[in-house]
């Protein structure tokens, strides 16, 4: 596997895409159901961003998603391949149709920036625990 290129952004930029990834989540959190079958909860930050380093190597946040409870019709599925409809995207599987509810919130948080790690909530809450990683909560459902 090759190795992963760092990134070398400016703290403006890495400020401005703070700011932007707060922004879709509102704009998720106000799109109607099953367009985006999950709220986004709560993103913090940590890592590189907390410092006062001027060069940075990414954005990490984590996020925490909660599936809306408006699932329109019996079979749980349905909604999920109305949601790909809706993304005009094509799944090749089972699996990726399951997942993919999730999946778009994370690609529409990210917006194809590869300057932004985007983890799950529980990871850092484990950083937390385990190591008391610095962490800021930027936006709250």
């Amino acid at each position: 596997m090759a190795a992963k290129k760092t990134l070398n952004i400016s703290r403006k930029t890495a400020d401005r895409i703070v700011s932007e990834v707060v922004e879709r989540a509102k704009q998720i959190n106000a799109s109607p159901y099953p367009k985006f079958m999950h709220f986004v909860e709560k993103i913090a930050v940590f890592g590189s961003y907390l410092t006062d380093k001027e060069k940075l190597g990414d954005v990490d946040i984590a996020v925490k998603l909660k599936r809306r409870k408006e699932d329109k019709h019996p079979d749980p599925l349905h909604d999920a391949y109305e949601c790909i409809r809706l993304h005009n995207k094509r799944v090749p599987d089972f699996f990726q149709a399951v997942s993919f509810p999730e999946t778009i919130v994370k690609q529409t948080l990210r917006n194809k920036s590869k300057a932004l790690s985007i983890h799950q909530y529980y990871e850092l809450e484990e950083m937390v625990e385990e190591w008391d990683t610095e962490h800021k909560v930027i936006y709250q459902k």
